[in-house]
């Protein structure tokens, strides 16, 4: 502030704000929830809970699937898909101990990756704001699409969640051959 009690001009030039992108994931989802959370409980007074679920749900899905593609657009072309996410993007979302895996197990030559989360520290964040059910539409159901995005012959299967109360999240992938058909990401 200049000493006329105003606002100095920014010089964007020399501004050194961060990229979205360069804010570990943890934090970009608790300013997503907060920011979130008024709207989605508008959106439940006015429509219902289920109403509500089902636009935040299509929100969501299409942010996944685009996250999912700008993942897979940095992927070098002769990258296999699994093994990237595994050393690449997995640490990312495990930027600042976010996620804490265990018995993480790659067969490139079966295309598959099962990895176990034993710790989730959005759930934790998530149940810190009292968001749990919101927590579980703009994370763990982001989750399908984001894979579908980022390779449309994966298969992601997921049969329980820390968000759940579970003791782990079970991700499994697969990758199934090119000439078979991409299964729809909700199942």
């Amino acid at each position: 502030m200049g000493t006329d009690g105003r606002y100095d001009a920014i010089d964007s030039a020399s501004c050194t704000t961060p990229r979205i992108e360069d804010i570990p994931l943890i934090v970009r989802r608790e300013i997503e929830a907060r920011a979130i959370a008024p709207f989605y409980d508008a959106l439940v007074e006015e429509l219902g809970q289920d109403r509500a679920d089902r636009i935040v749900r299509t929100a969501v899905s299409r942010l996944g699937e685009e996250s999912g593609r700008a993942l897979a657009a940095e992927r070098p072309a002769d990258a296999n898909p699994l093994a990237y996410y595994r050393d690449e993007v997995m640490p990312r979302f495990s930027a600042g101990g976010s996620m804490t895996w265990e018995d993480v197990e790659l067969d490139a030559e079966a295309g598959t990756l099962a990895m176990d989360a034993t710790r989730c520290a959005f759930a934790e964040m998530y149940r810190r704001l009292g968001l749990e059910h919101l927590g579980r539409l703009l994370s763990c159901e982001r989750d399908p699409h984001m894979f579908h995005g980022y390779d449309k012959r994966l298969e992601f299967t997921r049969t329980e969640t820390l968000m759940e109360g579970c003791d782990r999240c079970d991700f499994r992938l697969r990758m199934r051959p090119s000439d078979t058909a991409p299964t729809d990401p909700e199942r």
